[in-house]
């Protein structure tokens, strides 16, 4: 690489203040498995997955929790998640009525 060429590129292609266009999170909260997608313009659509007890071959659930214009937090989404009937037990206590 050329000299100072790492400096030169995150200031040509990452420091210009552009919104990002597309942006997908897998994540962990509260030992829930969670997903945010930011697709330009719109709002951080925040998604949880909930185990699939009926069809269990099937794979996970996935829950819409809800939006956020801000990159969202795991405080956020543990909020979320509180205030979804699916998520008001752990995980834990979900698989042990088995």
């Amino acid at each position: 690489l050329a000299p100072k060429a790492k400096e030169l590129a995150q200031k040509v292609i990452f420091d210009q203040g552009y919104d990002e266009t597309y942006v997908a999170m897998v994540f962990s909260v509260r030992g829930e498995k969670c997903a945010a997608i930011k697709a330009y313009p719109y709002d951080w659509q925040i998604f949880a997955f909930l185990e699939n007890d009926t069809y269990p071959n099937m794979g996970d659930l996935t829950i819409r929790l809800g939006s956020s214009k801000t990159e969202p937090t795991s405080a956020l989404v543990t909020e979320m998640l509180n205030a979804r009937p699916e998520f008001q037990q752990t995980k834990t206590m979900r698989q042990m009525k088995f």
